[in-house]
């Protein structure tokens, strides 16, 4: 994957061509459509491969990171995949830790729409036989936002607790 991000960020931030003799190329490439104009990277207003770090209130330590792609209304994260039957449906989106946190931290800085909703999207790309993109979303309210991260907030701290047991008495999940 770490490639294929290259490749993207290379594009988008310097203008590099992405190589289609190459394998990542190839993949990269075949994110183009749900890729941003440059001029919005050039502008600014996309931020590519950002740098974050966030903590919530009741957070034992802040999450850290690199959002692929942080837009105007929210985030999109590019993932590979060898089957898109792996790919998470919106449904699933709107639970998942990663889309929460990134989701949380887009709302925070004022990346968001006019309702406080932000948009998150996995860019997938598929490796094994055609190489083929696939887009899922989730439009998340802040209200979904709040009481979602407030469950990741909670198992980050029961996983914060029971680390420091011993490994025999951490319980089973």
């Amino acid at each position: 994957v770490g490639k294929v991000h290259k490749g993207v960020e290379k594009w988008l931030v310097d203008g590099v061509e992405m190589e289609q003799a190459t394998r990542e190329g190839r993949l990269a490439l075949a994110l183009g459509d749900y890729l941003p104009d440059r001029q919005a990277v050039l502008d600014g207003d996309v931020l590519v491969e950002h740098e974050f770090t966030y903590q919530p209130e009741g957070l034992p330590a802040p999450f850290y990171g690199l959002i692929d792609l942080l837009n105007p209304d929210g985030a999109d994260d590019h993932k590979t995949t060898s089957d898109f039957k792996y790919c998470k449906e919106s449904y699933q989106l709107a639970a998942d830790p990663q889309a929460v946190v990134y989701g949380s931290y887009a709302l925070s800085v004022g990346r968001h729409d006019e309702h406080g909703n932000v948009l998150f999207r996995h860019n997938y790309v598929r490796t094994k036989g055609a190489v083929q993109p696939h887009r899922s979303s989730v439009v998340l309210s802040p209200t979904t936002l709040q009481k979602n991260l407030t469950q990741v907030v909670q198992d980050c701290q029961t996983i914060a607790e029971q680390s420091l047991l011993p490994f025999t008495e951490v319980p089973y999940n």
